[in-house]
C-alpha cells in the first residue's frame, strides 16, 4: 500500500463524512497530490486548497480535474511538496498542543 502511495500521480479522495482521515494522512505523509471530494472536512484537512485540490459530486467534474492534474504537472511537484510539508506543521505534537492551549485561554478568558 505504501508502494501505491509514494508512486501515484495523485491520490483521489472521495470520503464524504467524517472528521481527519487516515487514509488522507497516509496520503499527505506519503507526498502525494491529493484531489479531494469537496467537503468542509477535506477542505480543513487540506487547508483551503494549500495541500490538495477539489472536486464536485457530478459526473464530468472528476474527470475535468483529472485531466487539469494531468496537465499541470508543475502544480503537481508544488502539492507534493506542500503535502509532506503540511503534515509536518498541522499534525506535529507542538502545533496540537500549542492549538489547545490557546482553546483552554480562550475558555478562560470568556469564562
Amino acid at each position: 500500500l505504501s508502494e501505491l502511495y509514494h508512486n501515484c500521480y495523485v491520490y483521489l479522495h472521495g470520503h464524504e463524512f467524517g472528521g481527519t482521515n487516515p487514509t488522507m494522512l497516509k496520503a499527505l505523509a506519503s507526498g502525494c497530490s491529493i484531489l479531494a471530494l469537496d467537503t468542509p472536512f477535506n477542505r480543513e484537512m487540506l487547508m483551503d486548497g494549500k495541500f490538495g485540490l477539489f472536486f464536485n459530486k457530478g459526473s464530468t467534474m472528476i474527470t475535468e480535474m483529472i485531466n487539469y492534474c494531468e496537465k499541470n504537472k508543475s502544480l503537481m511537484t508544488k502539492l507534493r511538496s506542500n503535502s509532506v510539508k503540511g503534515i509536518k506543521n498541522k499534525y506535529d505534537w507542538n502545533y496540537i498542543t500549542d492549538r489547545y492551549i490557546k482553546i483552554f485561554d480562550n475558555l478562560i478568558k470568556n469564562r
